[in-house]
């Protein structure tokens, strides 16, 4: 996404979400005048930001999980047994535990030497 459609993202959602206009116009090095605003368009971006990175993220999770055989694929969370309260991910080559299965899918996709 290019900075001016962000940009417009921002304003529809600040006008929607404060009830007032954006001022057009941008100082010289192209910042709003209102520090305000500024300050929450750089939270905007950072926010869009994480969003796309976590989308990447899971993307490579859920082709992992494709590659798997599905008779092996195993999701599971531990009650009342070692690692209770932990979330298990099973494909077939042990079971690798993590506090959320974003976790544990990471902790396998590293010991298939895929993830960071």
């Amino acid at each position: 996404m290019n900075t001016e459609q962000l940009r417009a993202d921002f304003e529809a959602w600040y006008e929607q979400e404060y009830s007032e206009p954006i001022p057009s116009e941008f100082t010289s090095q192209g910042f709003y005048p209102d520090v305000r605003v500024q300050l929450l368009f750089r939270c905007y971006q950072a926010g869009r930001a994480a969003l796309q990175s976590q989308d990447r993220e899971d993307a490579t999770r859920i082709d992992w999980m494709a590659r798997q055989d599905l008779d092996d694929l195993c999701f599971s969370i531990i009650r009342d047994a070692p690692h209770d309260g932990e979330y298990c991910v099973d494909a077939g080559r042990g079971p690798v535990f993590g506090g959320t299965f974003r976790e544990a899918i990471d902790r396998a996709r590293r010991i298939e030497g895929e993830g960071r």
